[in-house]
């Protein structure tokens, strides 16, 4: 889970300097655009928004296993599905980094790595999309018992 999330991390790194210092050919420097802005800015939030939710959910799986001195299914469940969750958003991030990049993400170097290395990361058997689907399973399964007053 940490090298997805540190390659979605070094994507945007890599993007954030080239948008400050790359000048496209008749365009001016990419930063300057208020386009590139504003998605730089979407694409930071997905990922922090992921990052938060790996953090938490394994947070809240270990002070259980402390507490309980066993995993809770359910735990396991979120923890795959935001492993997941990381993986596959994270490569759309990057992907869309990549993208913004222009031709430059094309020569070698280290946002067409990210691109690379999260894209082999989502084919990694811990990014199966079968776990969202485990943890719609369990979340239905562990629902009180009562249904709830809407």
């Amino acid at each position: 889970r940490r090298v997805r999330l540190g390659v979605v991390r070094r994507a945007l790194d890599e993007l954030r300097v080239l948008a400050k210092h790359h000048q496209r050919m008749g365009q001016g420097v990419l930063g300057e655009s208020e386009r590139i802005q504003h998605e730089l800015g979407r694409l930071e939030s997905r990922a922090a928004a992921a990052s938060a939710w790996v953090h938490e959910t394994f947070t809240a799986a270990e002070r259980n296993i402390t507490d309980r001195g066993e995993l809770d299914p359910l735990d396991s469940v979120r923890c795959r599905q935001a492993t997941v969750h990381a993986t596959q958003d994270g490569a759309e991030v990057v992907q869309r980094a990549y993208l913004l990049a222009g031709t430059t993400a094309l020569r070698d170097g280290a946002l067409q790595r990210c691109f690379r290395d999260i894209h082999a990361g989502t084919q990694h058997v811990f990014a199966n999309a079968s776990h969202t689907t485990e943890l719609g399973r369990e979340l239905i399964a562990s629902a009180p018992a009562d249904p709830l007053d809407c």
